[in-house]
């Protein structure tokens, strides 16, 4: 499997707005799988491969730092 991770955006913490996905759907490489507020921007989240998000880790509302894992894709 393989991780969606939260990015570098400079700022120390930041939180998911919205999934674009749900569990057992397909992305493609690229495509956004969430979208994250850090500071005052909203940024898109793109998935690392092409393949199914299997499990959502966070959900809307929570917190996330640099590194942290979103989600699993297979």
């Amino acid at each position: 499997m393989t991780p969606v991770v939260m990015p570098e955006t400079g700022f120390p913490i930041a939180r998911i707005t919205h999934w674009f996905l749900h569990e057992g759907e397909d992305a493609r490489e690229g495509q956004r799988v969430a979208e994250v507020l850090a500071g005052a921007v909203l940024l898109d989240i793109p998935s690392p491969i092409t393949g199914r998000l299997v499990r959502r880790v966070v959900f809307s509302g929570d917190g996330l730092h640099p590194g942290d894992i979103l989600g699993w894709l297979e």
